[in-house]
């Protein structure tokens, strides 16, 4: 049995990975506890009295009994790998050696935050036009359940009483038809079999998402083709971020791929950074391994080369990290003023069908019974 066996603090945490939030705080508060030379140990048990989770408070009180027991904070946080992703250990080992870790845990708890406020921001300007879409469908769903039957028993009378040589039907064939045929077919078993199915979807989808942490609307939005630009804009603004900040802080280029990797939950991304590492590690530049692996776009090729000659890849990378939070952000306008402009036409083709359909054949029906 081993010394790691034996002793019952040098055991792996148990318990979930860290959300975003919770990176964050931890890496802003080891940031201000060094700086402040406050030992990490009792730092750590003031800050789980004030954790917003019971996982998160269950880490740092076993990260503060390992420490107290002898065990560097490399060595912990090493041993949480299933809690903590591969690029903050990595950045923290990083901060440890070169005794800058209060400098790169401020980066990273400010990278951190750089992206979930970009997020947030395009989830709440996407909130108002989804919105309208739902209340336009829930809408028109009470209309076709409860207020279509009564109209088309109205119209079928009037229809009768207006059947004769002198008069024609002047109603909306098209648009009368196809509204009680949609009513007819959710008032259906089918229909509401299919409402049903579509309830608790969204209801699994829901706890879902308290289970996850938030994320899992996130990852359905993501898919969609047009929203899914402004995910892969900002995963790559976050990737060079974390990229800057390891290779600066001298994680060797393949490593720093490879720990990178687990910083964007874009697919695409994380496979390019692995092929990129591989292509790393058997002697290729940094610039022809990241554009032969598709990870960046060939026209950004001199530039990673210049920046590799120079020794300046860091600071470059840190650049290229503004370039696509400036795409991110442009792609969130464009994706609100069409979500909008949707919301609207939606909204204004579904009440111009059903006046079209009901109201508009019902008052000209009744106009002729008048004469």
């Amino acid at each position: 049995m081993s010394a790691i066996d034996d002793d019952p603090a040098a055991a792996k945490f148990a318990g979930g990975g860290l959300t975003k939030r919770e990176i964050e705080i931890l890496a802003r508060r080891i940031e201000g506890f060094t700086r402040a030379g406050v030992s990490l140990s009792e730092g750590f048990r003031r800050l789980a009295a004030d954790a917003p989770s019971r996982g998160f408070r269950n880490y740092l009180i076993d990260a503060a009994t390992a420490l107290d027991a002898g065990e560097t904070l490399e060595n912990v946080l090493e041993r949480s790998s299933e809690r903590l992703p591969g690029y903050v250990r990595g950045l923290v080992a990083a901060g440890i050696r070169s005794g800058k870790l209060a400098a790169i845990l401020r980066d990273l708890a400010e990278s951190e935050r750089t992206e979930a406020k970009m997020r947030r921001r395009f989830l709440l300007d996407l909130a108002p036009p989804v919105l309208a879409m739902i209340a336009t469908t829930a809408v028109l769903l009470f209309i076709m359940i409860f207020v279509v039957p009564d109209f088309e028993t109205i119209i079928h009378e009037l229809e009768r009483q207006l059947r004769n040589p002198r008069n024609s039907i002047p109603r909306e064939i098209w648009a009368t038809e196809l509204i009680f045929g949609a009513s007819r077919f959710i008032r259906s078993l089918a229909g509401s079999a299919m409402l049903a199915l579509a309830f608790f979807s969204v209801s699994a989808l829901i706890v879902k998402e308290i289970v996850a942490g938030g994320r899992s609307i996130e990852d359905m939005i993501s898919r969609i083709p047009l929203v899914r630009t402004f995910f892969r804009t900002s995963a790559m603004g976050r990737l060079c971020e974390t990229l800057g900040l390891l290779v600066g802080s001298g994680v060797p280029l393949g490593e720093a791929l490879e720990l990178a990797e687990d910083c964007v939950r874009d697919r695409r991304i994380a496979r390019g950074c692995l092929l990129a590492a591989d292509r790393t590690s058997l002697g290729e530049s940094f610039a022809r391994a990241t554009i032969e692996s598709t990870l960046f776009p060939h026209g950004f090729q001199s530039l990673l080369e210049w920046a590799e000659k120079r020794s300046a890849l860091a600071d470059v990378l840190r650049m290229l990290s503004e370039i696509f939070w400036i795409r991110a952000r442009d792609r969130s306008e464009f994706i609100r003023a069409v979500s909008i402009i949707a919301a609207w036409l939606i909204a204004i083709f579904s009440f111009s069908l059903v006046y079209t359909g009901l109201f508009l054949p019902m008052s000209r029906m009744m106009k002729l019974l008048s004469y």
